[in-house]
This record gives C-alpha cells, structure tokens and sequence, in this order.
C-alpha cells in the first residue's frame, strides 16, 4: 500500500500535474458553447493562473485565440522559460459538441469545458484525462484574463468555480503566472 502511495505522489511530482481519484465526467457548472459566445473570445488573454502540467512551465503566457472558419478557431501561446527564452506554440481548436472544446496542439490535445466566461473580462477552462487501467484522472485548469491583473468579477468567478468543483478547487496545486515580464 505505501510503495502504491509513493508512486502516486512521484509520478504526481514528476508529471507537475493534479492526480485526482474518480473518472473523467462533465463537470455540473460546464457552460454551453454558442457561435456568439465564441466570436467574442476572439482576441489576446493572459494567463494568471493554472494547474500545472508538462507542456507549460513558463510564465508571462499569453494566449491568442482566432477564428480559421466555421469549423475550428486557432491558438497561439507565448511564454517566458525559467531560462529566459521566449516559447511559442500553436493549434487549433475544436467545439466538439455543445460543452466541448478541443486545444490540439498536434501531440497534445487538451478536451476541455468552458466553467465560467465574459469575453470582455475572463475564461476559466478545466479539462480531465482518464488514466487508463486505473481509477485516476489527470486534471488541468487554466483562468485567463484580458487584461494582466484579474479583474473582481474574474476573481469572483475564479473562487466561486473553485468552490463547486472539486478537482478544480486544489488551491495549493495552482500556479498564479507571473505577468511582470
């Protein structure tokens, strides 16, 4: 059993990520996707906090989200490295049905649910993995900001899906992005 839990937090610590027990469903607070609501996400967002996962370890992030066509929208990310270097990234995003969004960076693909959003203000993102063969689910999170100091109405969204979410609401397991770059 201990050699079961050391495994656990390793691989946790290793991967950077939230190890969460249970099996991926949606989420109660999932927000539906409509046209009107993707059009006005449209434009530049700063990341001022996420859960941690390998594919980011930077800070300063930005996110630029556009539309391609009727079908799918692109994303572009920015972030600063440890070591100084700038890192970008692109793809492209998916409404896969009415909760859904697909980032698919080619290797990485990130199936996530809108869990609060004002295009003018915020967007808050949670997306979960099944970990096959196991009753673990990998889980990543992200809130991001039109502007680099999150706004009351944007904290408050922030706390208030924190509260109703369980995976989400790891407080300690969050890192607030540096934006003074």
């Amino acid at each position: 059993m201990y050699r079961i839990f050391f495994l656990f937090v390793l691989v946790n610590g290793v991967l950077s990520q939230a190890l969460v027990p249970g099996v991926c469903s949606k989420p109660p607070r999932a927000l539906a996707l409509f046209r009107h609501d993707i059009e006005g996400l449209m434009g530049v967002f700063y990341e001022y906090a996420r859960i941690p996962h390998p594919q980011e370890q930077g800070d300063c992030t930005t996110v630029v989200l556009g539309m391609r066509d009727e079908s799918a929208g692109t994303i572009s990310n920015a972030e600063k490295l440890p070591n100084g270097q700038i890192r970008r990234w692109n793809g492209l995003i998916y409404k896969t049905d009415d909760f859904h969004v697909l980032f698919d960076y080619g290797n990485v693909k990130f199936s996530s649910y809108v869990m609060a959003m004002d295009g003018r203000s915020h967007l808050i993102l949670y997306s979960c993995e099944n970990i096959p063969n196991s009753n673990m689910k990998k889980v990543v999170g992200w809130v991001l900001s039109r502007t680099k100091r999150l706004s009351d109405r944007a904290a408050n969204a922030f706390r208030q899906v924190l509260a109703e979410n369980p995976d989400m609401g790891l407080e300690a397991n969050w890192h607030h992005t540096n934006q003074n770059c």
